[in-house]
């Protein structure tokens, strides 16, 4: 589809006024040396090229057929289309004017669209698209007016004008472009489908992405996170404003988890993607400012601020370091230079405007002269004269901005892109790391409250949830009998809080603190029920609610929720609670699983961080509250029953953390577990598959999936690996592995792909000393059917492991719903071949090259018996 020799139009005309004549003027404009077909019923000639009546006369099937017609054509031409064996097209249409087409809905449309070609074996991208280009190839199958010259950006969105409109910025930038496509409705191709090509494009370096609705969460995450893996990765979220905050923030907590920087704007988006592709990244976010002038400091310091950028404290320096007015260019670059040697100082932005002391053009001379130590920015105020300086820098390859708070927008999409690389790497395991919860427990409780068809979980029940997963409560109690609520008040303790409650659960409708004795308790009992009585007089009385009440002068009132959003299911929220959030409103968001790390980063990133620091014992309720909220995030990852948790207030103080109010929702009809995790956006790292095993000769392995923590004992091991092994593991002799090599072999997206490693048991059986071994399969477009290989360290063959690592993959690639393994073996990889038969694989030859063969299990038939060739 994207590097086609054959273009078919199904709709082409000599009229550039239409879809059909715009696209078929743009592939002759554009230089497309492939061949161009033309299917027009009602010429025998279009722009002097022959022209059939219908695609099933065309001599062989394209590779892309771009269908320009009328809506109601478009499931005749794909039937066409199928008859000839054609394998992908591209429908194009000014947004989705096919809604109400023959009667019918866009949804129905596209549905019955998707159908078809999914019949023929066609990959389709639209209705609603503007088309697709690769300037490189000279293919430029849109009706748009731009077409941007090539480079190594690819522009991808699903709204056609967008896409014209971006192309049109590029081209009046001169930004070179790789591949630039829409994918319209989406109805087979989506996003994440254009993401898996250019992931491994050569000519894509960085994508610029805009998103205006995800259709299948789980699929756009996983290609969104292997892309940004190997380029930048930059996302313009449009409508986000239309938005509600909570699904703002999940997308933005979605676009960290998965290493992709956010931008607001268009141009923010060619900024943000020439500053990560140019400028090497900081190894911190301390920034120092070097301007020749006092208010362009004072700007910057603003824009620092706004964008939460933090200046740099450089010994002996200030910041922002204000040469003057009078500095001569030299006088700036040692500043620059001075400014940049600091060891507190993490990247330099250079201010700089015009005087006659010292002309644009002749200090970027200077600039340009001096080394940089750490990664420069340069801001060069003004029009005429400042352009001359931009021209220069520009064409040493530094990236210049227009303004001070352009410049610091740029500083910040490093800093962003660094701190969302850094969360893409974590592999959180399904658990808590120090708090381990009492799975027995709350599968019991959720299963009794589905029985019960209660969707909201009683005090009683809500406390014993808390406790499996190791928080602390207030202890609550639903009693009608006063003698019973004096007993639990001596039993645990005064003061307490009574409270009246309906027949419906937790929803209290009076209450009253500070109960300090037996008598003040039957005192406000009396009083509570008759208020009750008397304001709904035909209600039926059920009883009290008492629980221990907390003094919270000493303890910070929290917030901590499970929010399930309908784009990307479950979103945990944390910041302050109670009166607390009049001081520090706002909450922080993230998507489970979690880490430790990414606990903490949630955690510092809420505004309550800084009421957190200061209290007595700081490092001790910040680690309670960060084991609360991984047990929590464990919760939302392993029962997609519960749909929402509130917890709020949460005291935390340095005893750990009670929470006093809690409300827990479920849906008695969902599964209490899951083993693929669909209701997660992102796959956790799967656990269950970890297995200890004994070999032959008695030694224990430890078999597990790869982390990305994993590279350099990857690299170790791959260096290991004997010259034959390495051959018959790639197939072509490989001496060593590129960086982007080490990244795609170590970080693996669980839901799409697995690797498993052999680690020899020693002592801690996650932190062993080195990889013996290595089992993946990576799916392939056809969803159905992925690619495996396997390869052990020389020193551990012929002692069972491949055997125990092969039966691991295999049991996991039918878990997940994989219905085909294939292989590669070379034909002289005898031993290979005959491990392959004794474990059911069929063996026949390859349509690759005659020296390799196919090995093959139909996983859903059962291991197929062995078949020699």
């Amino acid at each position: 589809m994207f590097r086609p020799r054959t273009v078919a139009v199904i709709g082409g005309s000599d009229d550039v006024a239409s879809i059909g004549g715009a696209v078929l003027h743009n592939l002759v404009r554009g230089g497309f040396d492939g061949r161009i077909d033309v299917v027009n019923p009602g010429h025998r000639r279009v722009r002097d090229r022959p022209s059939v009546a219908s695609a099933r006369e065309l001599a062989e099937p394209p590779d892309l057929a771009v269908v320009a017609t009328p809506a109601q054509t478009w499931s005749e031409v794909l039937d066409d289309l199928g008859r000839i064996g054609a394998k992908s097209a591209v429908i194009l249409s000014p947004g989705s004017d096919h809604r109400g087409a023959a009667g019918s809905t866009a949804e129905s449309v596209e549905s019955r669209l998707a159908d078809q070609a999914r019949r023929y074996g066609i990959r389709l991208i639209g209705p609603g698209s503007l088309g697709l280009a690769r300037p490189a190839d000279r293919l430029d199958a849109t009706f748009g007016r731009s077409l941007p010259p090539a480079g190594p950006l690819a522009l991808v969105t699903r709204s056609g004008a967008s896409l014209a409109a971006l192309l049109d910025l590029a081209e009046g930038s001169g930004v070179g472009v790789s591949t630039a496509v829409a994918t319209g409705d989406g109805c087979d191709i989506g996003l994440g489908d254009v993401l898996d090509f250019l992931t491994f494009d050569q000519a894509t370096r960085s994508i610029a992405l805009m998103v205006e609705s995800i259709g299948d969460t789980r699929t756009f995450v996983s290609a969104l996170r292997a892309a940004a893996r190997t380029k930048p990765v930059v996302v313009l979220h449009a409508g986000s404003r239309l938005a509600c905050e909570s699904e703002r923030a999940a997308f933005a907590a979605m676009l960290a988890r998965c290493g992709a920087v956010s931008v607001d704007s268009f141009g923010a988006m060619f900024s943000a993607v020439e500053s990560l592709s140019s400028t090497p990244l900081p190894r911190g976010e301390r920034l120092g400012v070097v301007a020749n002038g006092r208010g362009l400091g004072l700007l910057a310091a603003d824009a620092c601020a706004a964008h939460r950028i933090s200046l740099a404290s450089p010994a002996g320096l200030p910041n922002p370091f204000d040469v003057g007015e009078a500095a001569t260019a030299d006088r700036f670059a040692e500043a620059m230079a001075a400014m940049a040697a600091s060891s507190d100082v993490d990247a330099v932005l250079a201010l700089f405007s015009p005087t006659r002391l010292a002309g644009a053009e002749e200090t970027a001379r200077a600039l340009t002269a001096t080394p940089r130590r750490v990664p420069t920015l340069y801001a060069l105020l003004g029009l005429a004269d400042a352009a001359l300086g931009r021209q220069l820098l520009n064409a040493a390859g530094h990236v210049v901005f227009e303004s001070p708070d352009a410049a610091v927008r740029g500083i910040s999409v490093l800093a962003e892109y660094q701190r969302n690389q850094r969360q893409l790497l974590e592999a959180p395991r399904q658990e808590p790391q120090t708090r381990p919860i009492d799975e027995s427990t709350i599968d019991a409780l959720l299963a009794a409250a589905a029985r019960h068809g209660r969707p909201v979980l009683d005090d009683t029940t809500t406390d014993q949830l808390l406790a499996a997963c190791g928080i602390a409560s207030a202890g609550t109690l639903l009693t009608a009998d006063l003698d019973e609520a004096a007993a639990w008040a001596r039993r645990h303790g005064y003061p307490i809080v009574l409270g009246v409650v309906p027949a419906e659960p937790v929803a209290v409708i009076d209450e009253r603190g500070d109960i300090r004795s037996e008598r003040e308790l039957r005192g406000a009992a009396a009083a509570l029920r008759g208020r009750w009585l008397e304001t709904w007089p035909q209600a039926t009385f059920t009883g009290f609610r008492v629980r221990r009440m907390f003094d919270s002068r000493d303890a910070l009132p929290l917030r901590l929720t499970i929010e399930t959003e309908p784009t990307f299911g479950p979103v945990l929220r944390f910041g302050a609670g109670g009166r607390a959030a009049l001081l520090a409103p706002g909450l922080s968001t993230g998507l489970p699983p979690l880490s430790r790390p990414l606990a903490e980063a949630m955690v510092a990133a809420a505004p309550v961080a800084s009421l957190l620091a200061g209290s007595a014992s700081a490092d001790a309720t910040r680690d309670a509250v960060i084991d609360t909220l991984l047990a929590i995030a464990t919760l939302a990852v392993r029962y997609p029953a519960i749909r929402s948790l509130q917890i709020d207030p949460l005291h935390a103080d340095d005893r750990g953390v009670t929470a006093i109010e809690t409300v827990i929702t479920i849906d008695p009809a969902l599964p209490r577990r899951d083993s693929r995790h669909g209701h997660l956006a992102i796959h956790p790292y799967p656990v269950d598959v970890e297995k200890h095993v004994t070999l032959k000769d008695g030694r224990p392995v430890f078999i597990r999936p790869i982390r990305p923590d994993d590279a350099a004992m990857g690299v170790a091991f791959f260096e290991a690996l004997s010259a034959q092994s390495r051959h018959w593991r790639f197939l072509h002799p490989i001496k060593m592995l590129t960086p982007q090599m080490i990244a795609r072999f170590t970080q693996v997206d669980y839901e799409r792909d697995m690797a498993l490693v052999a680690l020899p048991e020693a002592g801690e059986a996650d932190a062993p000393s080195q990889i013996i071994g290595v089992a993946r399969y990576v799916r392939e477009p056809d969803a159905g059917r992925a690619e495996f290989a396997i390869v052990v360290a020389d020193a551990w063959q012929a002692t069972g492991l491949a055997s125990a690592m092969i039966d691991q993959l295999i049991a996991h690639a039918r878990l997940m719903g994989l219905r085909r393994l294939v292989g590669h073996v070379h034909g002289q990889n005898l031993r290979m071949l005959a491990f392959m038969r004794r474990h059911g694989f069929r063996i026949d030859s390859s349509t690759l090259e005659p020296s390799l063969l196919l090995a093959t299990m139909q996983l859903d038939q059962g291991s197929p018996a062995a078949v020699a060739t």
